[in-house]
């Protein structure tokens, strides 16, 4: 006698499960467009940041999908827990973006058609009328293309990289070769934030950085340790949008 576990599972043409009825998954709640904004908040080099609305509306563990087509996104920072979401971009002030919020969704609203699956706890675990979260790929560099798809950048967490420059030592405001008498340091700062950016009529991302703040400290009394540089990678989800309409709130 062949025993099976109870419950429905259905795998794409790529054998991944797609739905299962105890998988919790990811579902779409908004969509929607906006305009960067300035951002003297964000670094002293970011030309725009982009802000998507998560604040006050009640998502559990939200992610954002994002994209403003031939330049890059990347995560900057969300101000509380569930607080807004703010990106940075190498886009000009005033450019049109899109995004998508999916939350994780432990028991889906009601549906009035479609295919619906509960899990052995009688919660709605995923409903066709609703659109997932589906991840075709997951970037630390390089790009990919997905002939025929709209695609957007998943950024989930904060990544980037840090370079400090040489020295520069100064004595009556000239520079003066490292050894001479010099009363005080000061140093240049590299800095980018890691993300994506969309192309190819939407068929397309490419992982990159946005340059978010390359300054001089310096000179001035304290300027005298050279910080660490860092290097910390961000995944990059590549969204697949395609079937999802824009500027609805879904659930």
């Amino acid at each position: 006698c062949l025993i099976m576990p109870a419950g429905l599972e259905i795998y794409n043409s790529d054998n991944k499960l797609m739905v299962s009825t105890e998988l919790i998954g990811y579902f779409c709640r908004k969509s929607g467009t906006g305009t960067t904004q300035t951002a003297p908040d964000m670094g002293n080099t970011s030309p725009a940041k982009a802000v998507v609305p998560i604040s006050g509306l009640g998502y559990s563990y939200p992610i954002v999908a994002i994209r403003i087509p031939g330049y890059t996104v990347s995560f900057a920072r969300a101000y509380t827990v569930g607080g807004d979401r703010h990106f940075t971009t190498d886009a000009p002030v005033g450019t049109s973006f899109t995004y998508y919020i999916f939350d994780y969704a432990p028991a889906l609203p009601a549906a009035s058609s479609g295919l619906e699956v509960y899990n052995s706890s009688g919660q709605r675990t995923f409903s066709s009328f609703y659109h997932p979260l589906q991840v075709l790929n997951i970037l630390t560099g390089g790009s990919v293309t997905y002939t025929g798809k709209s695609l957007a950048t998943g950024l989930t967490t904060i990544g980037g990289f840090r370079v400090a420059g040489d020295y520069d030592y100064y004595s009556g405001g000239f520079p003066v070769p490292e050894g001479d008498p010099y009363d005080e340091t000061g140093y240049r700062n590299d800095a980018d934030l890691y993300g994506g950016m969309v192309s190819n009529s939407n068929q397309t991302i490419t992982y990159g950085s946005v340059s978010f703040d390359d300054v001089y400290f310096g000179p001035g009394p304290g300027d005298i340790y050279k910080p660490p540089d860092f290097d910390n990678p961000c995944p990059v989800l590549v969204v697949d949008v395609s079937t999802i309409p824009l500027n609805t709130t879904f659930f």
